[in-house]
C-alpha cells in the first residue's frame, strides 16, 4: 500500500464524497418514486432521470439506476481511502469512474 501525502488527496476526497452523496440523495428518491408510481417524476416541467434510458423502458431504467446507486456507494469507500492518503483510493475512484462513465455518455 502506497501512501500519498498531499493536501490534493484531501481535496480530491472531498470532491468524490460530494459527488457520491449528491447522486445518492438525488437518484434514490427518484427511483423510489418511479418504482412505486410506475412513471418518472417531473420537476419544473423536466422529467427527472429522463433521456435516452427512457426508450429502454421503466424497468431497465430502474435496474440501471440501482447499479448507479451501488457504484456511487462504492465511491464513498474510495473517498474514505483517499482521505487516508492511500493510493488504492485513487485507483478505486478511477475504476468507479470508468464503471459510471458509460451511463453518462449513453
Amino acid at each position: 500500500m502506497i501512501k500519498m501525502h498531499t493536501t490534493l488527496t484531501k481535496v480530491l476526497s472531498i470532491i468524490v464524497y460530494i459527488d457520491a452523496f449528491m447522486w445518492l440523495v438525488g437518484v434514490v428518491p427518484t427511483l423510489y418514486y418511479a418504482f412505486s408510481r410506475e412513471h418518472l417524476p417531473t420537476f419544473g416541467g423536466i422529467t427527472l432521470l429522463g433521456g435516452p434510458f427512457e426508450r429502454l423502458g421503466l424497468d431497465a431504467l430502474i435496474v440501471a439506476g440501482i447499479g448507479y446507486i451501488m457504484v456511487s456507494a462504492l465511491k464513498i469507500q474510495a473517498a474514505y481511502w483517499l482521505w487516508g492518503s492511500r493510493m488504492d483510493g485513487a485507483i478505486f475512484a478511477l475504476i468507479m469512474l470508468s464503471l459510471i462513465h458509460p451511463l453518462w455518455v449513453y
